[in-house]
C-alpha cells in the first residue's frame, strides 16, 4: 500500500517540519548541549531551502519525513545525500519517490546501535556506511601519551612530512590495491600538506617516538558538520599507528591530544565513517569514545 506523503511546497508548513523532526530526532537532540540546539533547527532549515521535502503523517501525526537535494553542485556538498527521517516502530508503505534500483539515504541511528528501527513495505534496506560521533566536552582532560611519546600538531612544512609519511606506510602494510589507499591516500596527504598555508583544509596530529625522533603516528580531521544535527565537527579521516606501536595507547593519547586543539577552534564534536562489516574500526571507534550517530542505508526493491 502506498503512503500519501505530503510535499514542502512553502514558508507555512516550515513548523510543521521542524516539530517533527525534532520529534523523530529526539534521541540525538539530548546528546547535544543546550547552546548546540539551535544549531539542528538551523541544520535543517537549510535542508529544507536547498531540497525536496515530504512528510508522511499516520493518525494526523508526523511519522517521517524525507528529503531530496535539489541541485547537485559541489558548494553544496553537505547538502547533497538524500535523509530519511522515521519515527521507530514505524513501517512505510512506500516512499515519495520511485526506487528504481536502489536508493541512499542518511538516517538517524537507533539508541546509539547498528539498528534500522524501521521498515518499508516490500522493500529490502541494509546499512552501508556509520557515521559514529562524540560530543567534545569542555570537561574532557588531555591524556598524558605514554613514555618515550610526544604528540604534535602540524603546523610548518616538517610536520606535515612526518605526519604524512606515517599514512604512506599503509602502503607496505595492506599494499596499492587497498580500498583506503585507493580512494583515500592521495587526497588526505595533499591535505595535510596544505595544512601550514591554509588552516580550513583541516587538522592534523602525530606521535614521535622522542628516543629515535621518527614519527609513529597520525591522523588527519577535516572540517565537517554533525549529520542531521548541524553543530560544528571534524571528521576523522583516518587515525594510522606503525605496526610495532600498536596497542599501547597511543591511538588514544593521539586523539585526546587532537580533542584538546579541536575544541579551541571551536570544534563541538568529531565524527568518523565506517563501514558496517569493518569490525575492527568499529571497535577501534568504541574504545576511543565514538558511538553510532546516524547510518547511511540502502533500499532497494
Amino acid at each position: 500500500m502506498e503512503d500519501k506523503w505530503l510535499h514542502y511546497e512553502n514558508s507555512k508548513q516550515t513548523n510543521d517540519y521542524i516539530n517533527g523532526l525534532e520529534k523523530i530526532h529526539e534521541s540525538l537532540i539530548a546528546q547535544m548541549s543546550p547552546c548546540e540546539r539551535p544549531w539542528f533547527v538551523n541544520h535543517w532549515l537549510k535542508i529544507l531551502n536547498l531540497s525536496e521535502c515530504y512528510m508522511l503523517k499516520h493518525n494526523d501525526e508526523c511519522v517521517a519525513i524525507a528529503t531530496y537535494p535539489k541541485i547537485k553542485d559541489t558548494h553544496y556538498y553537505r547538502w547533497q545525500n538524500c535523509t530519511l527521517s522515521v519515527k521507530s516502530g514505524i513501517e512505510i508503505g512506500s516512499l515519495p519517490r520511485p526506487v528504481n534500483k536502489s536508493e541512499y539515504f542518511i538516517t538517524p541511528a537507533q539508541n546509539s546501535e547498528l539498528a534500522i528501527g524501521f521498515s518499508i513495505s516490500g522493500m529490502k534496506i541494509s546499512i552501508s556506511q556509520v557515521c559514529t560521533a562524540l560530543r567534545i566536552s569542555e570537561n574532557s582532560k588531555e591524556q598524558n601519551p605514554p613514555l618515550n611519546v610526544e604528540n604534535r600538531i602540524v603546523k610548518n612544512k616538517d610536520d606535515a612530512e612526518a605526519s604524512s609519511s606515517i599514512f604512506m606506510t599503509r602502503l607496505l602494510e595492506f599494499g596499492k590495491d587497498d580500498f583506503f589507499n585507493t580512494y583515500y591516500l592521495a587526497p588526505i596527504t595533499h591535505d595535510i600538506s596544505l595544512i601550514p598555508t591554509n588552516k580550513k583544509r583541516g587538522w592534523g596530529v602525530y606521535s614521535i617516538d622522542k628516543t629515535t625522533t621518527k614519527p609513529i603516528a597520525s591522523a588527519y580531521y577535516s572540517p565537517w558538520e554533525l549529520p542531521l544535527g548541524g553543530p560544528a565537527a571534524a571528521l576523522v579521516d583516518d587515525i594510522v599507528v606503525l605496526p610495532e606501536y600498536r596497542k599501547k595507547g597511543i591511538a588514544s593519547s593521539l586523539q585526546y591530544f587532537a580533542l584538546n586543539m579541536l575544541r579551541q577552534n571551536g570544534v563541538s564534536w568529531i565524527c568518523g565513517n565506517i563501514e558496517p562489516n569493518n569490525f575492527a574500526s568499529l571497535k577501534q571507534s568504541e574504545n576511543l569514545g565514538r558511538r553510532p550517530w546516524s547510518i547511511t542505508i540502502e533500499v532497494k526493491n
